[in-house]
């Protein structure tokens, strides 16, 4: 591959990860402003939210294989919650 052809392809990958970044922080903003505005219930306290984050990831069971998950859904009748990142659920990448 010629170093133009490379730089294309490196573009192209910048502009879909940010392009994703931007869809993701729509997503959360979207979800965290129907949770503050629901019922009208109050924002999450931080150390609440903080509380939640740290069970989020070491309480629920997060699947790494998709047709792993996708077996499971089917037979429990659940949705998929699904997250595509790099790194580590609790930030430590």
């Amino acid at each position: 591959m010629n170093n133009r052809v490379a730089e294309q392809c490196s573009v192209k990958r910048v502009k879909a990860y940010n392009i994703m970044r931007k869809h993701l922080a729509i997503a959360l903003a979207l979800v965290l402003a129907s949770l503050a505005g629901a019922q009208g219930k109050r924002a999450v306290a931080p150390a609440i939210a903080s509380a939640n984050a740290i069970r989020a990831v070491d309480e629920i069971h997060w699947h790494t294989s998709p047709p792993e998950m996708t077996d499971i859904a089917r037979k429990e009748g659940k949705l998929i919650f699904y997250v595509h990142m790099l790194g580590s659920l609790s930030g430590c990448t």
